[in-house]
């Protein structure tokens, strides 16, 4: 494993959909988020690089900017790679680009998702792009042979501990970040009802289904919004100890690094209100 990267990125960091707020916004969550902790900082959704320049610009060097994750179907790698040089020239050594191959359900171009993610790849290579720098969003074990052999590892998203223990085994010593949604409610049925409101696109994903079937989940744990087992096992809610503990289990499982997405029910590129943030930061304390 690239030991430089793993302690860049520090224990734990931030999961969020910002990259389409206003500048202002974005830089003003990432200074209370690096304030709180928070050594990494992850663009969720379809991120592309160009999301990431207000986050830089607003946090001190000793934060990481990660893309969870740029579709390479968004971008040639040759424009990647351009963009890339140029951040990484104005904050060297900040940048981790995360890939990922979408979905066939919303990809009209998808195809051969291994076949075309390693092309990318070689294309990164000739353009300077360095495999310590990327990280790939791995779910299946072709894409972790992938992301072990052509990048710094991994950054497997909704996936249980007991995946994460079989992902370090595929991986062997490559990086392997993984996201958690956290539901800071402490009733049963709110906690589920919005993780559920979360899950529910994924539910319909090709991807996501083989993930969890692969994990031993059965056909009615996927119906009807999830099962109350499925849900549990993919995100955390409780108190704050509770999803500590979530945390340390993924940790023991092999994830050298976990990104934290606060599940709220509302649109992702809406920012938390501040008694949530604050909650969600306290995991960093």
């Amino acid at each position: 494993m690239n030991t430089a990267i793993s302690t860049e990125l520090g224990d734990f960091g931030v999961l969020s959909c910002i990259g389409r707020r206003p500048p202002a916004e974005q830089a003003a969550a990432a200074r209370r988020w690096e304030a709180a902790g928070a050594e990494t900082i992850w663009l969720g959704g379809s991120s592309v690089l160009w999301e990431t320049e207000a986050i830089l610009d607003a946090t001190t060097p000793q934060v990481t900017v990660g893309t969870a994750i740029q579709s390479i179907w968004d971008c040639t790698p040759q424009v990647t790679a351009s963009r890339f040089a140029s951040l990484e020239e104005q904050h060297p050594g900040r940048i981790l680009l995360g890939l990922g191959v979408s979905h066939q359900e919303t990809t009209p171009a998808y195809h051969s998702p291994c076949e075309v993610m390693a092309q990318y790849l070689d294309a990164l290579n000739e353009a300077g792009v360095p495999k310590e720098r990327r990280i790939l969003g791995a779910l299946g074990p072709q894409m972790l042979d992938l992301a072990r052999q052509e990048a710094a590892g991994a950054l497997p998203y909704l996936v249980t501990v007991n995946q994460v223990s079989h992902m370090r085994e595929r991986l062997g010593d490559a990086l392997l970040a993984c996201e958690l949604g956290v539901v800071l409610e402490t009733d049963p049925q709110r906690a589920r009802e919005l993780a559920r409101q979360d899950l529910q696109i994924y539910l319909q994903l090709s991807n996501y289904r083989r993930s969890w079937r692969r994990a031993g989940f059965l056909p009615a744990d996927l119906a009807d919004g999830g099962s109350d087992h499925l849900v549990d096992s993919l995100y955390a809610w409780g108190s704050t100890d509770q999803i500590r503990n979530r945390i340390d289990a993924l940790r023991a499982a092999g994830a050298h690094h976990v990104a934290v997405q606060l599940i709220t029910g509302s649109h992702h590129t809406q920012l938390p209100d501040p008694a949530r943030e604050q909650q969600l930061t306290a995991l960093f304390t």
